[in-house]
């Protein structure tokens, strides 16, 4: 079995995977900022609400990143630390961006900033909003959460096809991840 989450997204995903890679059972959570301490919690009962135990999982793929660099670094150690506690867990790490096929994709980074990429070939950069809102011709845009940061209108949509997604994701082998950092920190 394979555990999947995005906890990078507003709208927090978990997912059982069977090792075809077909959605077992998923949910949701919404987010406030602060639930670090509720990341394990949420697993567990997850899993148990499963029956499931992390002895039966193989592999976690996780989402990891980009983000708050506090919490893409706090996501990063749980996943490691159940690795390491777990030896028959390896990990599988995918950026946010991988879970779109349509671009361009904007995600927040700060009040004053975006994480974004116009198309799957390019990497992604951040831009202030009125660079992005001045470069951007398309007006379907892929948003993580609703904004009304522009003045022109933009067309938003947040839904990951998870089901295609998952299915599509290469497994890796690895014992640690790494958090996706695409900028400094902003910590004083």
């Amino acid at each position: 079995m394979y555990l999947f989450f995005n906890w990078v997204s507003s709208q927090w995903y978990v997912a059982l995977l069977d090792n075809n890679k077909n959605i077992i059972a998923s949910d949701e959570f919404q987010i406030s900022w602060n639930e670090s301490t509720q990341t394990i919690p949420i697993i567990d009962i997850f899993l148990a609400s499963q029956w499931v135990d992390y002895k039966d999982i193989e592999n976690i793929i996780c989402v990891a990143g980009p983000w708050s660099f506090t919490w893409i670094r706090t996501i990063s150690l749980v996943v490691n630390t159940l690795a390491y506690t777990y030896k028959n867990i390896k990990l599988t790490s995918v950026n946010f961006f991988d879970l779109f096929n349509n671009y361009p994709i904007v995600k927040s980074s700060s009040k004053r900033d975006l994480f974004v990429k116009f198309s799957k070939s390019d990497i992604i950069s951040v831009m202030s909003n009125s660079d992005f809102e001045g470069s951007c011709e398309s007006k379907q845009i892929y948003w993580d959460t609703s904004t009304d940061r522009f003045s022109k209108e933009i067309s938003l949509a947040s839904d990951i096809d998870y089901k295609t997604v998952l299915k599509n994701i290469t497994l890796d082998d690895a014992i640690r991840i790494a958090p996706l950092y695409i900028k400094k920190p902003n910590i004083s």
